[in-house]
């Protein structure tokens, strides 16, 4: 599995709101993500093979329809 932040704020960490909902951009493998609860590892885990591998991961941004 494999997770990203876009640490806007340049904190060290991922902003969450009140209610545990992330403040700024996250990716998670497989692009399944969740408002309200952290990634299911099932639904998110990769297959790494010998060499190179490549993994595409989408940042959502909350606030947002859009992915980048």
């Amino acid at each position: 599995m494999i997770s990203a932040v876009h640490d806007e704020n340049d904190d060290g960490k991922l902003d969450k709101n009140l209610f545990g909902a992330p403040k700024e951009g996250y990716a998670v493998s497989n692009n399944h993500t969740y408002i309200l609860k952290g990634p299911d590892f099932k639904e998110s885990s990769v297959e790494l093979h010998d060499g190179p591998n490549t993994i595409e991961l989408r940042l959502r941004y909350p606030g947002s329809d859009s992915t980048r």
